[in-house]
């Protein structure tokens, strides 16, 4: 009104236009289009609806009417009209004329769409509309037909049962507020409500607990646990499953780095990575030849592309993936002699970004349209051209015009701030061969630095920090601890087990208890006299004047266009230093294994030497049934199901027949005399114990094979009994029927 009143532009509602299409009345915040006919007096909203523009076209400001040149006379949508004026069958109110009810298909009464009077939400509501299809509630549930309520007169009839209103309540898992009227999990136990999304549950299991009423939430369940639960044991982190929202949330750091071969840098490399807490590295120019290992970085995945057909090293990509992030590969490519490697990272659900790693020889001519561009996504890498966009020391070339051109196609923005990024050995003159690429998504949320403190190379480290949104971390399998056994104090070992289970009263006990109680003694004292440790880094050959060396020479990379000299030199002293370092690591390695009795660690050394292949990737995601499974837990239960599904027997009629008597005879129970019944005595199972491989591993139960060699008599007499309990019983223990499953990928294969 005040702004209407400053500058006399108010008009009353007679002398006010309206849009010649809707016929609806401008709002006076916005500038309707008028015709561009000085004599025409035509206006419309801007939206396409009524002017018949798309948005670039607004943009111009320009329109002319359909009279004089425009387009057609946009036809303005309208809302359906109910050609029923009766009344909603469920509430018995009257449907007013400009609403789109539902009606049903089976006996044509009417209904409001709302989810009080339909019992579907809107956008159910919608496809029913669309379909035809909708029924009411009498015609679902009896069958038959009725007739359209009518209007209440004196006395007030009875209408239809309505649902129950469930009102807005806080999710006990994640504290958000449900929403009025929406399906959840209720506790039959207590009143705590639960999203069907934050229960864990398969979809199968939600229908089945929604049904019969009868979920118990985790509070409940803790507070009332089950007698046949398992024995609290010692767990691993390892063996956990994790839960469906896991893990962390942070930014994205991203190395990107020509590394001019990987192999003599790897070491540096890896503590690197691990000090600047680094997430996806780009690394360029491998010179990995396809019959040599991949160099390894532990806590990461590398997904590798080696240059093809070449006899001698050159080229080569490989990017390294920290494995608390879930990711998939999208594929890799050499066209043009130009190499690039794509893989996408999970941020969160159903949302990835994809990141590129390219390469391109110096003095190419290349084309670059090939290459896809998703909706959000990174590309880095050594792309050997110059432009005044990214380098500020070089001219601009023919490759930096392509380069270019590709990024005006695909809408990418330069994350350079034209720093540059190598330095040539020969004369110290500088450039900025390597850029970041973004899409226009990212432009604003990405931080781009070069760092000095990782050499060896002529082209500079590049860290970008993404902080588009957090990713979502999973949880890692952490490495297993080891029991020391070579260390261990087994005499107090032997003493300690002796005396407890010499003091221990059974009678009364059930199996179960018997072998909790047992497993407990023995992995107590294994804690007090064996102990536990993580497996030995083989990063030995690091020593501290490897590192002065490293340090001086990175130092005097800053100033190298005046001391170029002395840094050729410092690099070449501290390349000799990692050399002779690692010469001796590997002697002294020799001489420890030459007096150990295990040739474990040996042949492990050996496998890995004749190119055995590596683990899986655990933080890839699998393709399941159509559906993409990045947790743990998720795995495990696809893995699961393809296992019940390809490994389900097929019986006849008389082969279930014939079963069902060889049942019936195992539960019957037998005299002692039968030869398959008779009792395990202290020989046997010495002569077991005996011949178990001293250095086996243990199971889930954290039992290896030299705590039970390293028991006395009243240990052996207690897991006796155990066995022949068992044996006399028909009954298996619930801790020996868990194991713990690795399934390794073969090389080459889909993780799908």
């Amino acid at each position: 009104i005040n702004g209407a009143r400053r500058t006399n532009s108010w008009k009353c509602v007679d002398c006010k236009s309206n849009c010649a299409v809707c016929k609806k009345s401008f709002n006076s915040r916005y500038q309707p289009f008028k015709c561009d006919i000085n004599s025409c007096d035509k206006h419309v909203h801007k939206q396409t609806p009524c002017s018949g523009l798309n948005r670039e076209k607004q943009r111009e400001g320009k329109w002319k009417c359909w009279i004089h040149g425009g387009s057609k006379q946009p036809n303005r949508p309208t809302r359906p009209t109910s050609n029923n004026s009766g009344q909603c069958f469920s509430c018995s109110k009257l449907i007013k004329g400009n609403s789109n009810p539902l009606k049903c298909l089976a006996c044509n009464v009417y209904s409001h769409a709302m989810i009080k009077c339909s019992d579907l939400n809107r956008w159910d509501a919608d496809r029913h509309r669309k379909d035809n299809t909708w029924k009411c509630r009498n015609c679902i549930n009896a069958g038959t037909q009725h007739t359209l309520p009518q209007l209440p007169t004196t006395q007030p009839q009875a209408t239809q049962p309505q649902p129950e209103t469930q009102e807005k309540v806080k999710c006990m898992k994640c504290s958000v507020t449900i929403r009025k009227n929406s399906r959840r999990l209720g506790c039959c136990e207590c009143t705590s409500k639960c999203h069907l999304g934050c229960a864990g549950l398969t979809r199968d299991t939600v229908e089945s607990f929604l049904t019969n009423n009868n979920w118990i939430c985790d509070v409940c369940n803790i507070g009332n646990p089950n007698q046949n639960s398992l024995p609290n044991t010692i767990v691993d982190p390892m063996e956990k499953s994790e839960p469906k929202r896991t893990g962390t949330w942070r930014n994205l750091r991203i190395l990107q780095w020509n590394a001019d071969g990987i192999n003599p840098k790897i070491g540096e490399l890896k503590c690197f990575a691990q000090k600047e807490e680094l997430d996806i590295l780009l690394i360029q120019e491998t010179k990995l030849t396809p019959k040599a290992n991949t160099p390894t970085i532990r806590g990461y995945t590398a997904v590798r592309a080696d240059r093809p057909n070449t006899q001698y090293p050159g080229g080569g990509l490989i990017t390294y993936i920290k494995q608390d992030l879930a990711y998939r590969k999208v594929g890799s490519a050499f066209v043009d002699k130009t190499e690039i490697l794509t893989i996408s990272v999970q941020q969160k659900a159903r949302k990835w970004v994809d990141i590129s790693n390219i390469y391109i020889p110096p003095k190419c001519k290349v084309d670059l349209s090939w290459i896809p561009v998703s909706e959000t996504a990174i590309i880095g890498g050594d792309i050997n051209g110059h432009s005044t966009l990214w380098d500020h020391t070089q001219p601009s070339d023919e490759m930096g015009d392509e380069v270019l051109d590709f990024m005006l196609n695909k809408g990418l923005y330069c994350c350079n701030n034209g720093d540059p990024t190598r330095v040539n050995r020969g004369t110290g003159g500088v450039s900025t061969p390597d850029v970041t690429l973004v899409t226009n998504n990212l432009q604003n949320h990405f931080k781009w630095n070069i760092t000095s403190k990782l050499g060896g190379s002529d082209h500079s480290p590049i860290i970008i920090e993404v902080d588009n949104g957090a990713y979502q971390r999973h949880h890692v399998r952490l490495r297993r601890k080891r029991w020391k056994r070579n260390k261990a104090d087994w005499g107090s070992f032997y003493a300690e087990v002796e005396e407890k289970i010499g003091a221990l009263d059974t009678k009364d006990q059930s199996l179960n208890s018997r072998v909790k109680v047992f497993t407990d003694i023995l992995t107590k004292a294994g804690h007090t006299h064996v102990g536990k440790t993580l497996p030995k880094s083989n990063q030995d050959w690091m020593t501290s004047s490897v590192r002065a060396a490293v340090k001086k020479r990175n130092l005097l990379r800053r100033d190298i266009v005046n001391k170029r000299k002395e840094w050729l030199e410092a690099c070449k002293e501290a390349t000799e230093l990692a050399k002779e370092a690692k010469e001796q690591a590997w002697r002294e390695y020799l001489d420890e294994a030459e007096g150990d009795a295990d040739p474990t660690r040996m042949w492990r050394t050996i496998k890995s030497l004749s190119g055995s292949p590596g683990g899986a990737a655990p933080n890839e995601a699998i393709i399941y049934q159509g559906k993409t499974l990045t947790t743990n837990a998720k795995k495990a239960d696809a893995f699961a199901d393809h296992y019940a599904r390809v490994s389900k027997l097929q019986f006849s009629k008389e082969e279930r027949s014939r079963n069902l008597e060889f049942k019936k005879k195992t539960e019957k129970k037998v005299t002692e005399c039968h030869e398959a019944c008779k009792k395990i005595d202290m020989t046997e199972l010495e002569n077991a114990i005996k011949v178990m491989k001293k250095n086996g591993a243990p199971g889930s139960d954290d039992i290896p094979p030299s705590f039970l060699k390293n028991i006395g008599h009243i240990a052996k007499t207690e897991l006796l009994e155990i066995f022949n309990l068992s044996l006399e019983k028909g009954e298996i223990p619930s801790t020996w029927t868990n194991a713990i499953i690795i399934p390794i990928l073969k090389s080459g294969k889909i993780a799908s």
